[in-house]
Parts: C-alpha cells; sequence; structure tokens
C-alpha cells in the first residue's frame, strides 16, 4: 500500500488523473482490503479531476467499513467543484455515521 501511496503522490503531482484511475483500479487487485483507505480516497480524486460520476463509484464500496465510507465521502466533498456534489457527499457522510450509530470523529 506504501509503494501504491507514493505512486499516487507523483500521479497527483503530475495531475495525471487518467493515469491515476487506471493504477487505483490495478492496486485494488493487489493491496489486501485492510489498506484500501489510501485507494479509495485516490479513487475518489481521480474520478472528480475528470468529471466522472464519484457518487456512484462511492456508493459501490458497501463492503467498507462505515468509518472508512465516510472518509471517502468527506474526501469527495473536499476535492469536489461542483456545490451539489459537496453537499450530497456531506450528507452521505453524516447519514453512513448515524446509520451505524458511529460517534467516531473521521
Amino acid at each position: 500500500a506504501l509503494l501504491y501511496a507514493a505512486t499516487f503522490g507523483c500521479i497527483t503531482e503530475t495531475k495525471q488523473w487518467k493515469l491515476g484511475e487506471e493504477k487505483v483500479e490495478e492496486a485494488f487487485k493487489y493491496v489486501p482490503a485492510t489498506h484500501h483507505r489510501v485507494l479509495w480516497e485516490a479513487k475518489v480524486l481521480y474520478l472528480s479531476k475528470q468529471g466522472k460520476n464519484v457518487i456512484h463509484a462511492v456508493s459501490s464500496m458497501k463492503e467498507a467499513t462505515a468509518s472508512l465510507q465516510a472518509k471517502v465521502w468527506l474526501k469527495l466533498a473536499r476535492s469536489s467543484a461542483n456545490i451539489h456534489n459537496q453537499y450530497t457527499a456531506y450528507q452521505s457522510a453524516i447519514d453512513i455515521l448515524k446509520k451505524d450509530d458511529s460517534i467516531e470523529v473521521v
């Protein structure tokens, strides 16, 4: 996971969003689920920078913990230029944590 995190840092610095998306998809095949947080955050960033439907992608991560899902929604809210997507992402993070009865700070 650390190797991919370093790779994502370089990709983000050079703004190669499509390459980043491809590398994230590759990483999901090899990195254990316990280390997917970095992958999901990168995926959200790369999809949003390309103007792709990030909300659909994040909605598909049902197998992740409520905390991880909320963190990814927050990453989307902070990286989105679209005010509607920001609101939807913040609300989704709140809903997930309420549903899980989580008091955790994310």
